[in-house]
């Protein structure tokens, strides 16, 4: 389900951050690690073009991807 939805909107942050968590549940840590950096990635542009809910966006990234590294 989570994979079908970041496939089908790859560029919402939210999609390919939710489905990092679950693949770095899963053990799935590369797989988990690119999508949480392409989710941080997007979310920090949002930021800088002013997304309200790009701080948070980027912290549930950040803090996902802390526990890979």
């Amino acid at each position: 389900v989570y994979k079908r939805q970041a496939d089908a909107f790859p560029d919402v942050p939210p999609n390919q951050l939710v489905l990092g968590e679950v693949l770095l549940e899963n053990g799935r840590r590369d797989e988990a690690r690119a999508r949480l950096e392409r989710g941080l990635e997007m979310a920090r542009a949002g930021e800088t073009s002013g997304h309200p809910e790009s701080a948070d966006w980027i912290s549930q990234a950040e803090e996902a991807l802390a526990k890979i590294r």
